[in-house]
């Protein structure tokens, strides 16, 4: 440190985020490396849940609902917040929930659809059946119609969460409606 390039006094301590070789130049650890003080070179962070901004002197862990990016699998540069619709464990990987589940945006997991919603792939949120004569089980893709000479039971108006057939003695139109039959019909 002290002196000019010919005439050094003392050798000062190469600082964290940095990489010293003995002469008077640091170098600054790119994105995806680290360095603690007093090294003499960068090291890559080493695993895919693991980043750092240039100039680091350590790397952070990704959390959990968190996806890394940049660099390589051992050189990540960045984590940001998991897209909605999709779980990240802190890696790079992104996994797009299924038909009949969802995520918000910053999941770790995709959570099933209820009974009387559904949903398709990469949902942000579960969607009601939206009538009476439309239903759906658990984890459903999709709701189904129930059709006349059946009626809807569970949930509400919009929700409904199964379709039966008809009790003899009514009729029925596919809706939570059973309308019992007049003396004289069946």
């Amino acid at each position: 440190s002290g002196g000019d390039e010919m005439t050094r006094t003392s050798c000062g301590t190469c600082p964290s985020g940095f990489s010293c070789s003995g002469t008077s130049e640091k170098i600054e650890c790119s994105a995806g490396y680290f360095a603690a003080a007093n090294s003499s070179a960068c090291s890559p962070c080493g695993d895919d849940s693991y980043y750092s901004a240039a100039g680091a002197g350590s790397c952070t862990k990704c959390s959990a609902g968190w996806i890394t990016s940049g660099g390589n699998s051992t050189t990540r540069t960045s984590c940001s917040e998991c897209r909605s619709g999709h779980a990240c464990a802190g890696t790079s990987v992104e996994i797009e929930c299924a038909a009949g589940t969802y995520a918000d945006a910053g999941a770790s997991s995709c959570s099933p659809c209820l009974a009387g919603t559904a949903s398709a792939a990469a949902a942000a949120n579960c969607t009601d059946c939206g009538a009476d004569d439309r239903y759906s089980s658990n984890e459903a893709a999709k709701c189904d119609r129930c059709r006349p000479g059946s009626f809807t039971s569970g949930g509400d108006e919009m929700t409904r969460t199964s379709c039966g057939t008809c009790p003899s003695g009514f009729s029925c139109s596919g809706t939570f409606e059973k309308v019992e039959c007049s003396a004289g019909y069946f």
